[in-house]
């Protein structure tokens, strides 16, 4: 073997080891597709994997912005699989969004089959799809809503008072039933119903709703509130389960 061969075949094994193991930079393979060898003269050539371009990225809470982009790129080469996010249209430019993320989020350049952008974003219970998705979404219609702000959940009273936290409600003796209406939308209330175990058992119509629950009982009960519209129309209600002994002593 003659010596230019032999420079030429190390030349070779050099760099294919560094194909393999450093993922040698294209500007550095395309150095050597000029490389000349044998006595002929001709030039050895390599066909070099296409990568993706160099595209910035900033990630916002729920979108993508673009902050650098190489020209004559289109969206049309991006591919977002089975993200949720939207894609902008034509070419691409800083400036543009991805708008919508959901979840994880994974954008390749399908020339290459490269990945661009790979991260996660706040999910929901149920994502949604972006087809579906609406630059103003409507309003949700107000409507009003009762509490019932005594007894509270998870504690414990003793004769109307709150002692401590329990896992369930539990009462001891008598109780003040206390409710609060949220009213966004100025119905006309003519006033909140008490009961205990759907069996009416007092109707307020003043502010502050209250009534005092003072009976003989011993077990678990619901207390519901409901208010009412003066055409005797319930428009919300509010519902607790309650242990309770109550042996009315004096």
């Amino acid at each position: 073997m003659s010596r230019k061969a032999t420079i030429t075949l190390g030349l070779l094994l050099l760099l294919m080891l560094a194909i393999v193991t450093a993922n040698a930079a294209p500007r550095i393979l395309n150095a050597f597709n000029n490389l000349g060898v044998g006595n002929n003269g001709n030039s050895l050539s390599f066909d070099l994997p296409p990568i993706p371009p160099a595209i910035g990225w900033l990630k916002h809470s729920d979108s993508i912005l673009i902050t650098y982009a190489p020209s004559d790129l289109s969206w049309a080469n991006v591919d977002k699989k089975e993200s949720y996010c939207t894609l902008p249209t034509g070419t691409i430019s800083a400036g543009d969004y991805v708008t919508n993320c959901e979840g994880p989020i994974v954008l390749v350049w399908t020339p290459s089959n490269s990945v661009l952008f790979n991260g996660n974003f706040k999910t929901t219970e149920n994502p949604q799809d972006p087809n579906d998705y609406q630059e103003n979404p409507e309003k949700p219609v107000e409507t009003p809503t009762i509490k019932i702000t005594k007894p509270l959940e998870k504690s414990f009273y003793f004769r109307n008072n709150a002692i401590k936290s329990s896992q369930i409600t539990r009462i001891l003796g008598y109780i003040d039933i206390e409710a609060t209406i949220e009213n966004p939308t100025d119905t006309k209330i003519i006033g909140v119903r008490f009961y205990i175990d759907d069996e009416l058992k007092h109707t307020d119509d003043t502010e502050p709703y209250s009534w005092r629950w003072n009976e003989k009982v011993v077990g678990e009960r619901t207390i519901k509130v409901a208010a009412y519209t003066d055409t005797d129309e319930k428009i919300t209600s509010k519902e607790i389960t309650v242990s309770i002994l109550n042996l009315k002593i004096k």
